[in-house]
């Protein structure tokens, strides 16, 4: 299944794989050496730009 989590605390999109791991972890959603996967838009805090994903 999915579990969406709205992470909203970044600058850039090089911070949200290390934030997003943290909160999931933090979240009991995943544990430490699970996968997940991010989308969201670059350039970050513009609505609309949904042009990213990562699976890591």
């Amino acid at each position: 299944g999915v579990i969406p989590v709205l992470i909203d605390n970044y600058n850039s999109s090089d911070e949200m794989p290390e934030i997003a791991k943290k909160k999931l972890i933090d979240l009991g959603v995943i544990d430490k050496n699970e996968k997940f996967v991010i989308t969201g838009g670059v350039p970050v805090n513009v609505p609309g730009t949904t042009n990213y994903i990562s699976i890591l």
